[in-house]
């Protein structure tokens, strides 16, 4: 971690500790998480630069993070799966194993809804409908490789999916 406005390093990890795909700040810039090709996700406390908690669940690469607005729930997309973790209690609160090659997750704005994408198109799950999966983009309507990039738009309306055949797709959904 860097100090940008001294160019100060305030912390480091070695290279053979950690093989990082991905990161994400909560929203609140106090929480930081971190993934990599093995071992538990890592939540750090960005003031002190320490690791504060460390999830465990994903058997393999961990590809994409992403946190819901308020920052209670945080999405993994991994090789093995995507899941979502409930930062309060640090503990897994759903899975989609079936989701296996996941590349992007990303929560709209409101933090209702999860879209992930991957190696079989792109899917919508609901928060408040216990994670159940709302609809299904499949990847042979999508892409040429997997639904790497994913966006949505500002009233959760309009799902933005960049892939593996250098095209942005834009949908509209269904509320």
């Amino acid at each position: 971690m860097w100090d940008l406005s001294t160019q100060a390093l305030l912390t480091r990890q070695a290279a053979e500790e950690v093989d990082l795909r991905a990161l994400e700040l909560h929203p609140d810039g106090l929480v930081l998480c971190t993934a990599g090709a093995r071992g538990p996700l890592a939540v750090w406390e960005t003031r002190s630069q320490k690791s504060v908690a460390a999830l465990t669940g994903h058997a393999g690469p961990v590809n994409a993070l992403a946190f819901s607005e308020n920052g209670y729930h945080l999405a993994s997309a991994g090789d093995d799966g995507v899941r979502v973790w409930d930062l309060r209690k640090q503990r897994q609160i759903a899975l989609w194993e079936e989701f296996a090659g996941a590349r992007a997750v990303q929560f709209d704005l409101s933090g209702l809804f999860l879209a992930m994408g991957g190696d079989r198109g792109v899917q919508v799950a609901g928060a408040k409908q216990a994670w159940g999966v709302l609809g299904q983009l499949p990847a042979d309507a999508l892409h040429k490789g997997a639904a790497a990039a994913l966006a949505w738009g500002a009233d959760a309306k309009t799902l933005y999916v960049g892939g593996g055949d250098h095209n942005l797709r834009v949908f509209q959904c269904a509320q």
